[in-house]
């Protein structure tokens, strides 16, 4: 005996990120989001919809943070304070 397909619906739709979704979570723009699921992860399409597994988005994410190296920044620092709106150089 076979189940009707909305039984299926929601399974389906809880085990894959849209594209809005992955918006919200990357605060980042749909262009971006665009080349990063079409260049860097696995994803279905179904016309002109995009899906991602979550296992595939946290696998990704994995990766990225692992790419990153962790570089120390310096500050420069000086004595002199940075002139102001209407002080003089000395001469």
């Amino acid at each position: 005996m076979t189940q009707p397909a909305e039984d299926f619906a929601p399974h389906l739709e809880s085990d894959f990120y849209t594209i809005n979704e992955l918006r919200k979570l990357l605060n980042l723009g749909r262009n971006q989001v665009y080349d990063i699921v079409t260049k860097e992860m696995r994803h279905l399409r179904f016309g002109t919809q995009y899906r991602v597994p979550k296992s595939e988005y946290q696998a990704w994410l994995t990766r990225r943070l692992n790419q990153q190296q962790v570089t120390p920044t310096t500050i420069p620092f000086t004595l002199n304070a940075p002139m102001g709106r209407g002080q003089r150089q000395k001469r």
